[in-house]
């Protein structure tokens, strides 16, 4: 895999799929709490992502029509800028 990829054998870690890889992601790190318990993300994202982050809302025993924020690039490239990312979170 490493020159397929142009890297050092040390660089490369090849481990499940992409949806795969973000479950066990959220499952290590998302730790909701009170008041940090959203979850933000694009509105076109692929159905199997937004799924997996409503999976994991609703594992925390929580809704997610609460706590799953979509966002929309504003811009016509359809790039998330930064600045989006940072208007959203002020609603938050």
């Amino acid at each position: 895999m490493a020159n397929l990829v142009g890297a050092w054998p040390q660089e490369v870690v090849v481990m499940n799929s992409l949806s795969c890889n973000l479950h066990l992601m959220l499952l290590a790190f998302y730790r909701p709490t009170e008041t940090k318990n959203k979850i933000m993300i694009e509105k076109k994202a692929f159905p199997s992502d937004y799924f997996i982050v409503e999976s994991q809302i609703k594992l925390h025993g929580l809704d997610p029509s609460d706590l799953l924020i979509e966002i929309e690039a504003r811009n016509p490239n359809g790039i998330i800028e930064l600045s989006d990312i940072e208007e959203v979170a002020k609603l938050m």
